[in-house]
């Protein structure tokens, strides 16, 4: 199975200046190899300090970076990075989108087929509305939440995005837990997609 790791804004996938999701991403896909063939997708990093997993960015970066300085542009900065990757994208099998459940729409209006995991890490999803909630569900296959207090912000409002909640827990990281759980859930996904 090929996966495409999306970083969400503009995280470097960086030692130094990565974060917390982006050492989560390192430590769990570094233990799915080989099963698991992923590359990182996000902001350019700098070689010295970027971790050990292959990593692509796009020269669109910096146009990014421009028209979020302008209110009027604003909103077009997510469409500009996702149109600059999508080619790329359509080579993998599962994108795993960390905390920008907005991008799965705009993939599938870019024509992706594939399976579509977004990763809350924060509560991104408690503010939006049932109906916002229910037009986002069709985008998605699953949706993996770090914490029973994030699946609960949103999960009332839509049956259609509790249905496809899991729960992913970020504790220690060990063959039995978090990074086993994680990809048994993508290849379940991956396997009922290929059955339907």
């Amino acid at each position: 199975m090929r996966v495409a790791v999306l970083l969400s804004g503009r995280a470097q996938f960086s030692v130094l200046y990565g974060g917390a999701m982006v050492r989560w991403t390192y430590e769990v896909y570094r233990r799915l190899q080989p099963q698991v063939e992923v590359k990182v997708f996000g902001f350019p990093t700098d070689p010295e300090t970027r971790y050990a997993l292959p990593h692509e960015t796009s020269d669109w970066h910096r146009a990014c970076i421009a028209i979020s300085k302008v209110p009027a542009l604003r909103r077009w900065e997510d469409d500009l990075w996702l149109r600059a990757l999508v080619s790329r994208l359509q080579q993998f099998d599962v994108i795993h989108i960390h905390n920008r459940p907005q991008w799965a729409p705009i993939l599938r209006r870019l024509g992706y087929k594939g399976v579509i995991v977004p990763h809350l890490h924060n509560d991104h999803l408690g503010h939006w509305t049932p109906e916002t909630l229910d037009r986002l569900a069709p985008a998605l296959d699953s949706l993996v939440v770090c914490s029973t207090y994030i699946g609960d912000r949103f999960r009332s409002k839509s049956a259609a995005i509790a249905a496809n909640t899991q729960l992913v827990l970020k504790s220690v990281l060990t063959p039995l837990n978090t990074n086993r759980g994680f990809a048994a859930m993508a290849v379940d996904i991956e396997r009922n997609r290929s059955a339907m």
